[in-house]
């Protein structure tokens, strides 16, 4: 028998616990596994006590003692566990801003809720309760199973890292609903967007609204994700002629002074409308070719507080809120649901779902539909295309229930018996159908 100290790759350390044994039949078996015991002499108590289940029953008593001991009963809690996570998983695999919004998750609401347990005491219940109790707290559905996600590749790492077994911690899912549940639309429909643009246009200069302008027109006719919009340079702006793009190559993250790649990882290029190229020359894009070839060319174009740092994205939003209440605008749009907008009318436009994918920057085009959204103007015109006939065929489908019911096997087969016939009534043929005298039965194709 042997005890071997190791240390994991989270940089815990673990112990080998590794004897050799015979089953009841005189058969030779061995035992071997890593447990994250919190000591030396917590490792040698449960080497003694596998070693004398093994005696007892061979490897039937191995597997009840591992039962009765939890083998993962030496996990760590999950507030011990999340610096790990995020220290050693996150910032390497994961975006700045994803480290930020992952480090959020679990600061300000798992750790406060479920920090105290360990994560094999951790069951799919309490998850299951942890997100009930914090919609009904009034938080989106969508915004409980980004904190799901979190936990869930939290304890996919310490699977890995075999701080758990493979079958230890609660299985999380993710439920189809989850969006279906959240009320309003996060998208402005072609009045509302109208109405946006034009009081935007008839903002004096100087009003308290207007430094919103020309950020909600660029995002608008562009489709730009937040981030990436808050890290556009003067040198992203590509000016040829009258034609005009903007070079998409990174976005800013939580922090304002820190800036990643793009969320598909590949530059792209938007090309710029006429309103959005005229909002930009308006605040001095691409008017100054000095400006442009010079040392200020990476300057942001809608800089925060300080020239070098972008606007954080709780000025934004409150900006946004504010532009949205005055033009009466009351559910909640977020600077995302300017995407989705601008994603429904090019849809809507052009029909080329190819083009939308590489202007929004999608790998998958079906992540490009979900950005196609159908405005209530559309769907009442689809409806009411309904009642269009054709000149050719114009005439009223009226259904007739005034022959008497039967349940006779014959009578119902019988098409020309049945209770309810379908008559065409040709114009002008109206008065045949008064006085109880029904009109002539015309077939339908």
């Amino acid at each position: 028998m042997s005890i071997v100290k190791q240390t994991n790759p989270s940089g815990r350390d673990s112990w080998a616990i590794s004897f050799r044994y015979r089953e009841p039949d005189g058969s030779p078996g061995r035992f071997r596994r890593r447990f994250p015991c919190p000591s030396t002499a917590k490792a040698r108590e449960t080497e003694t006590r596998l070693i004398a289940a093994a005696a007892r029953a061979g490897s039937a008593g191995i597997l009840g003692e591992l039962s009765r001991l939890g083998r993962s009963g030496h996990a760590p809690t999950l507030r011990e566990f999340a610096p790990r996570f995020l220290e050693t998983y996150c910032r390497t695999y994961n975006r700045p801003g994803v480290y930020a919004q992952r480090r959020i998750h679990l600061a300000c609401h798992l750790l406060p809720a479920l920090g105290d347990l360990r994560l094999d005491e951790l069951t799919g219940e309490q998850v299951d309760s942890y997100r009930r109790f914090k919609i009904e707290a009034g938080l989106k559905p969508s915004t409980v199973q980004g904190h799901l996600r979190t936990l869930s590749k939290l304890f996919g790492c310490a699977r890995e890292w075999r701080e758990l077994g493979p079958d230890d911690g609660p299985k999380i899912h993710n439920p189809k609903g989850a969006r279906l549940l959240e009320v309003g639309q996060n998208w402005l429909q072609v009045e509302e967007e109208q109405a946006v643009i034009d009081y935007l246009l008839a903002l004096p200069m100087g009003h308290r609204l207007c430094r919103w302008r020309a950020p909600l027109i660029v995002a608008l006719r562009t489709g730009l994700r937040q981030g990436e919009l808050r890290a556009l340079r003067y040198c992203d702006v590509l000016c040829l002629g009258d034609s005009w793009s903007l070079r998409v190559c990174r976005t800013a993250g939580e922090r304002t002074h820190l800036f990643d790649a793009p969320k598909d990882g590949e530059p792209r290029t938007v090309p710029l409308s006429t309103l959005a190229r005229d909002e930009l020359a308006r605040i001095g894009v691409g008017g100054s070719r000095e400006r442009q070839a010079g040392g200020d060319c990476l300057d942001l174009i809608f800089p925060g507080k300080l020239p070098d740092r972008s606007m954080s994205r709780n000025a934004m939003n409150r900006g946004l809120r504010q532009v949205l209440d005055t033009v009466g605008v009351k559910r909640q749009v977020t600077w995302h649901g300017m995407r989705h907008t601008f994603g429904t009318r090019v849809a809507r436009k052009s029909g080329e779902l190819r083009t939308l994918q590489e202007m929004l920057g999608h790998s998958s085009i079906t992540t490009t539909q979900i950005y196609v959204h159908v405005p209530t103007e559309a769907a009442r015109r689809a409806v009411e295309s309904l009642d269009d006939y054709s000149d050719a065929r114009k005439a009223e489908v009226v259904l007739y229930s005034s022959l008497p019911q039967t349940r006779s096997k014959k009578r119902k087969s019988d098409p020309s018996a049945a209770g309810c016939p379908l008559v065409v009534v040709l114009p002008g043929d109206e008065e045949q159908g008064k006085g109880g005298q029904l009109p002539a039965t015309i077939p339908l194709p």
